[in-house]
């Protein structure tokens, strides 16, 4: 069993020595708080979910526009009056005298 400088006693700041890689940072105080955010929040997110994936959802948004206007137009003729029923019913005229409808 190998033993690692975890188990030789050395604390975790000094396990051992890296050589070639650095890290710069800048301080807190020095960054802008909301760099980016607009961009990475909404033209990335929409960019990603929208528009690079359009073939999953237009089919299914040309499919429902056609579904709901073929039962809009369904719905249309179910409902309405239909004429020949109504065929054999006179036009009630209104007198002079009185609020009795004749037929004629």
């Amino acid at each position: 069993m190998r033993v690692s400088p975890v188990r030789w006693g050395l604390e975790f700041g000094k396990l051992g020595k890296i050589y070639g890689q650095y890290k710069f940072t800048l301080a807190p105080n020095e960054q802008k708080v909301f760099k980016g955010f607009w961009k990475d929040a909404t033209v990335k997110v929409l960019k990603n979910t929208w528009l690079d994936r359009w073939y999953l959802w237009l089919p299914q948004v040309v499919i429902l526009y056609f579904l709901t206007d073929l039962c809009v137009k369904m719905n249309h003729e179910a409902y309405r009056k239909k004429p020949e029923e109504f065929i054999n019913e006179g036009v009630p005229l209104k007198s002079t005298t009185g609020s009795e409808e004749i037929s004629s």
